[in-house]
């Protein structure tokens, strides 16, 4: 079989919906444009389509900076929003890709917080004056049915501000899709090279904007509630914390089965935690007093190398006022970071726990700051 072109997979013909991006059109003459490039795993692949977008960028835009790369494997778009700040630091791009629909369909970010998490990068990433264009890439694996349900949530953000967006799905007669997306889900070089080559022509057929229109942020959305990020030393301890930091930016305290942290709000909801996975991670345990569950924070890729992930707070514990986060000694979790059955045993026994995220009902548009509970 000969290698497809760009157009020959797609259900549609490339296109951006919604909004403008990016800035002049081809032809134009050089120019400097930072491009960054979020999302999670699948822009974090070192020879995925960022390597492909970014090289067809720079021809056919003429490009001269080189690519900003702020990618988090598996964590969604609740995930990334929690470490934004320090991923973004003092990076000034003009133009950012936001690629985070991808795992929000595998369920890394729960339904309900998709909305809130895509609001609070869009703000955070207008707030430098950049654009920003959504771009939903293809599943072929067994969450691929929850794309529409996933990204009906991002059309109306996307529809609502003017927010380029670019959605790449296969033909429903493509049966040979792993020659494109080797798990499912990430990219072959192939696969890599025509998403980049249909990003590209769906930027071309743009009508000429010298930068998008909507760039200033949006602090509420309908009935959206706010995030909050906190760190470790916002919660209770009932031991002394071990502390370390990871690459130089996450500090993190150490928690052992001897010890525990507590997060306690009377008006916060706590989404999710954000922790340090490696070697150490085994299964943690959360309880309102009322319930407890486990979850499995170990998988096969934490024996490589620690890396930054997120723990979305069950929904069973959702509303709480008060959760005991502790390490467990347990074998096995009840379920995995996603939320589906854990069907792994434990390694580690010790949590890594750099923040938490909460969900708040403040309207207050100039105080991001999280207010303590004395």
């Amino acid at each position: 079989m000969t290698n497809p072109t760009a157009h020959q997979i797609w259900a549609k013909a490339p296109s951006v919906e919604f909004g403008s991006f990016l800035g002049p059109r081809p032809g134009r003459g050089d120019i400097d444009l930072n491009v960054a490039y979020a999302g999670n795993s699948v822009t974090a692949q070192r020879n995925g389509y960022q390597v492909s977008l970014h090289d067809l960028l720079t021809r056919k835009w003429s490009v001269r900076s080189a690519a900003t790369k702020l990618a988090l494997g598996a964590v969604g778009s609740m995930g990334l929003a929690s470490y934004w700040d320090a991923l973004i630091r003092d990076r000034r791009p003009a133009a950012v890709f936001l690629e985070c629909s991808t795992a929000d369909m595998g369920q890394a970010t729960p339904d309900s917080d998709v909305g809130v998490a895509v609001i609070h990068l869009v703000n955070a990433i207008r707030r430098i004056g950049a654009d920003v264009c959504f771009l939903h890439l293809p599943r072929a694996d067994q969450f691929a049915s929850r794309r529409s349900r996933v990204l009906a949530v991002y059309s109306k953000i996307a529809r609502e501000l003017g927010i380029a967006s670019i959605d790449l799905e296969f033909r429903d007669d493509l049966v040979d899709s792993k020659r494109y997306l080797y798990d499912g889900v990430h990219t072959t070089e192939l696969g890599g090279r025509l998403i980049a080559e249909a990003v590209i022509d769906a930027l071309m057929r743009l009508p000429h904007s010298e930068r998008a229109t909507h760039l200033q942020p949006f602090l509420e959305h309908d009935s959206f509630l706010r995030v909050n990020i906190c760190d470790w030393q916002e919660l209770g301890y009932d031991c002394n914390p071990t502390i370390g930091t990871f690459r130089l930016s996450f500090p993190f305290t150490e928690i052992e089965t001897s010890g525990s942290a507590t997060w306690t709000s009377s008006t916060n909801v706590l989404a999710g935690l954000k922790i340090l996975l490696g070697p150490h991670s085994g299964v943690i345990q959360l309880s309102d007093g009322e319930r407890t569950l486990k979850i499995q924070t170990w998988d096969e890729t934490c024996d490589h190398h620690p890396r930054l992930s997120y723990v979305p707070i069950p929904l069973e514990l959702r509303g709480a006022r008060r959760i005991i986060i502790t390490a467990s000694n347990d074998e096995q979790g009840e379920r995995d970071l996603f939320g589906l059955v854990s069907r792994v045993s434990r390694r580690g026994s010790a949590l890594r726990l750099i923040g938490c995220v909460e969900l708040s009902n403040d309207k207050l548009k100039n105080d991001t700051s999280r207010k303590k509970d004395t």
